[in-house]
């Protein structure tokens, strides 16, 4: 149904370890990689040069887990949110450590990592030269359930509406021992 440019998984656990998600499209959500229902888990892979129309130009994943560590992200594109990774979780624990998100880019919300309605940790990562038409150019995190932890992280030269670099809602999001920098907002005429 036009879902995983690259790999489609329902109701599954995917693991992915050392490999590499280039250059697919997808019609509708998940340019890269597409879950619905299970887990995602990923390290020292490389997720590049994917694209949707809508969400999750590198990843979408909704109601389930997602672990992601030690690798690339580079230059995906959504037309909607979430332009490398779009997380619906459902509740479900989220972990992101250790990667470097580059040139991903999306039109509404997002341009590097999307994640809404999740608890985990982010952390030890390099958010650089995202751009989201309206929200959170390096990261957008929504309606976070319990404590999101956000730290160690560096985000450089992202580009947005609103939060160039980083845009909370609807949660408690803890920001410690980050590095900001050379992030700018669009150049809107309100």
């Amino acid at each position: 149904d036009d879902h995983g440019g690259g790999i489609a998984v329902l109701n599954g656990q995917l693991v992915l370890i050392n490999t590499t998600v280039d250059d697919n499209e997808a019609g509708i959500y998940g340019g890269g990689i597409y879950q619905l229902l299970g887990s995602l888990t990923i390290s020292d892979s490389v997720i590049q040069d994917n694209s949707t129309p809508v969400r999750g130009g590198a990843i979408y994943l909704s109601m389930g887990g997602f672990t992601m560590s030690d690798s690339l992200v580079l230059g995906n594109d959504a037309g909607d949110d979430g332009g490398g990774l779009f997380l619906l979780p459902g509740g479900a624990l989220v972990t992101i450590s250790g990667n470097t998100f580059d040139s991903n880019s999306a039109g509404d919300n997002a341009g590097c990592l999307y994640a809404d309605d999740f608890n985990g940790q982010i952390y030890q990562n390099v958010f650089q030269d995202c751009f989201a038409g309206d929200l959170g150019g390096g990261a957008h995190l929504a309606s976070t359930n319990g404590v999101t932890l956000f730290y160690n992280n560096v985000l450089n030269a992202c580009e947005a509406d609103q939060g160039a670099a980083l845009y909370t809602t609807s949660g408690a999001t803890q920001v410690v021992n980050n590095t900001f920098f050379d992030s700018q907002i669009n150049d809107v005429n309100y």
